[in-house]
């Protein structure tokens, strides 16, 4: 059955389990960098942040990245792809070609969009960005753009056929090519997908609180990452199973813990996409369950 209907704005869930975050400062080798803005002057820095240690963040371009009404990214390979939406709905490009670098001087690309008009955007895979349509109407979509010169800065941009549609859920944050999409909203994570024969083509499944007093939450499964009231960067994953215990494929309901942060001062923070996309194809239908309770339903939004 249902687990209850959740009004779009969700109010900020409770604390998960308490978990001990990393103090140390080190290299972090091999831990995925992600994006800072300096909540003071808007400068961008990149963090690298894994359970056992905590870089401090290294500034890698000193414009004002609070003036953009979102920034998303995707990684190619050592390399990291920026896109951040102006105020007059113009979407830029830069690139940085490794860990630390500076980033490449701003490029316009998909010039016949106005960016502006979308309730979010996410970068879907390397050469995909997603775009959720603003409005409470179920007639909106998720419309998906190919940028088939995402990794030089190439202007053009083709819309695809949308991945959602029509969608009545709230933002969505990321994309796991092939197989979900995914939200954090509102101190919740969900895992989506697409169902039929319902009114609607999005079914939202919980899949764990997040630690209260965060913002800005972003990433996929395994890791996400989110501000807290104090500036600081930090890094949730849901704790281990016990072995043997059988994993519900829709939800595990796991709530998500704190395993490290970094230093104060930040504003808001960027979790590069990962991935390859091939062709757009829609968000694939919800599995049927297996080793899930009885109790194990959707969400819906009105």
């Amino acid at each position: 059955m249902r687990r209850g209907v959740l009004a779009v704005v969700v109010a900020l869930a409770g604390a998960a389990g308490p978990a001990a975050p990393a103090s140390a400062q080190s290299d972090c080798a091999g831990a995925p960098t992600v994006f800072a803005v300096d909540a003071t002057n808007g400068h961008l820095a990149e963090l690298a942040l894994c359970p056992e240690a905590v870089t401090r963040g290294t500034e890698v371009d000193a414009g004002d990245w609070r003036v953009y009404r979102q920034i998303v990214a995707v990684r190619d390979f050592e390399a990291v792809v920026l896109y951040a939406v102006t105020a007059d709905g113009q979407l830029l490009w830069r690139r940085q070609d490794a860990a630390g670098a500076p980033l490449s001087p701003p490029v316009r690309v998909g010039a016949s969009v106005d960016w502006s008009q979308f309730a979010s955007i996410f970068a879907a895979a390397g050469g995909y960005l997603g775009a959720v349509e603003a409005g409470g109407t179920p007639s909106r979509a998720v419309r998906m753009y190919r940028h088939d010169g995402w990794t030089v800065g190439d202007a053009a941009m083709s819309e695809a056929a949308p991945i959602l549609a029509p969608f009545v859920g709230p933002p969505l944050t990321g994309l796991v090519w092939g197989l979900r999409a995914e939200s954090n909203i509102g101190g919740l994570h969900f895992r989506v997908w697409r169902r039929t024969g319902a009114p609607w083509a999005d079914v939202w499944y919980l899949n764990g609180r997040l630690p209260a007093g965060l913002y800005n939450a972003v990433g996929i499964e395994p890791s996400l990452y989110a501000v807290d009231s104090g500036g600081e960067v930090v890094l949730m994953r849901q704790p281990p199973l016990p072995p043997k215990l059988p994993v519900c494929n829709l939800t595990p309901q796991l709530d998500w813990r704190i395993v490290a942060r970094s230093t104060g001062g930040y504003g808001s923070v960027i979790a590069p996409a990962r991935g390859g996309g091939w062709d757009a194809t829609p968000v694939p239908l919800a599995p049927p369950p297996a080793s899930c309770p009885a109790d194990i339903g959707p969400y819906e939004w009105q």
